[in-house]
């Protein structure tokens, strides 16, 4: 029985080869994504301290304005450093979202050429087995006209 060639056979390792570069793209920005989150939560825990140290720095009685205005400083530039990071984490977002979709188009592209050797294969064998069958009955046939001739020569 000769083999089943797909003629589509190194599209189809492409397309493999793809998904696979694709699925690796999507584990390094989810975790990229994972790291700029880490590192707003940080952020944000930082600005939230160094908040409530200002303020109990500005409930005491005797308050060292120079004091007060570097703690002050010092929470503006971690808020700025908030929006910064907070835009990290929307860029981050935006590229899983947008390898995710990549992957989702690449793995339905290799599903359809699968999809598709499958049928050939199945087509394969469906032919190969009508030959097999068409050689049986040849066989079968030459057989009975054979059995046939020497039966008319014996009587």
């Amino acid at each position: 029985m000769p083999r089943f060639k797909f003629k589509l056979q190194r599209v189809l390792e492409i397309k493999e080869h793809r998904e696979e570069l694709l699925r690796n793209e999507l584990a390094e920005a989810n975790r990229v994504h994972q790291q700029e989150r880490r590192a707003l939560n940080e952020l944000e825990e930082n600005r939230e301290r160094h908040f409530s140290e200002f303020s109990r720095a500005q409930a005491q009685e005797f308050l060292i304005i120079s004091d007060l205005r570097i703690r002050l400083n010092f929470i503006k530039r971690l808020t700025g450093d908030l929006i910064g990071q907070s835009q990290k984490v929307r860029e981050a977002s935006k590229k899983v979202e947008d390898v995710r979709g990549e992957l989702v188009k690449a793995s339905q592209e290799k599903k359809v050429l699968e999809s598709l050797k499958e049928k050939h294969y199945k087509g394969f064998l469906k032919e190969e087995e009508s030959k097999e069958q068409h050689a049986l009955d040849e066989i079968a046939l030459s057989m009975y006209f054979r059995g046939a001739s020497q039966l008319s020569l014996k009587k």
